[in-house]
């Protein structure tokens, strides 16, 4: 029983260093506004939700129907209801642009990135560990809700510069 003892003393160390290197915040209700549809502003802090890519707000998407839609203020405004009764963010690591990533649950729980992905208004970010919202996404496929009710183009390529053609 002593041999085990200090094993146990070094995972609870190593448990305790952990948890201290990660930052959470907790926003009240009102305090966090959705910039779009994958960022939060709290005062001047901005805030990157991880894994995730949502349509840039000025982003046009169609219909099936081949009519213009709003989908990237339709996505914001799905980040706006997720938020509204209050959210708690976890950072993960800070981006090019100085923004803190962070993995973000609302006051029911619920992970925030992977519910704008199953209601399909985000996309996994598959190159920073959008893999973990891939059951989300494969959900919204199957139930053409969101921008999958259409067709849109990937907010990543729309970042660089693709459009429709006229």
């Amino acid at each position: 029983m002593l041999k085990s003892r200090p094993a146990l003393v070094v995972l609870l160390w190593l448990a305790a260093i952990a948890s201290a290197g990660a930052q959470a915040y907790d926003f009240r209700p009102g305090q966090a506004l959705a910039i779009d549809g994958d960022t939060l502003r709290i005062g001047s802090q901005r805030i990157r939700l991880s894994a995730m890519d949502a349509p840039e707000l000025s982003q046009v998407c169609r219909s099936d129907a081949g009519k213009a839609t709003l989908c990237g203020r339709d996505s914001r405004d799905a980040l706006a209801g997720l938020i509204r009764h209050g959210v708690r963010c976890t950072v993960e690591t800070h981006d090019r642009y100085g923004r803190e990533v962070a993995t973000c649950t609302n006051a029911a729980g619920l992970d925030i990135g992977r519910e704008m992905i199953r209601q399909g208004w985000a996309v996994p970010y598959w190159r920073y560990g959008g893999a973990r919202y891939s059951k989300a996404y494969d959900e919204a496929l199957a139930a053409d809700v969101g921008m999958h009710a259409g067709t849109f183009i990937d907010p990543e390529q729309w970042r660089r510069g693709e459009r429709w053609p006229d």
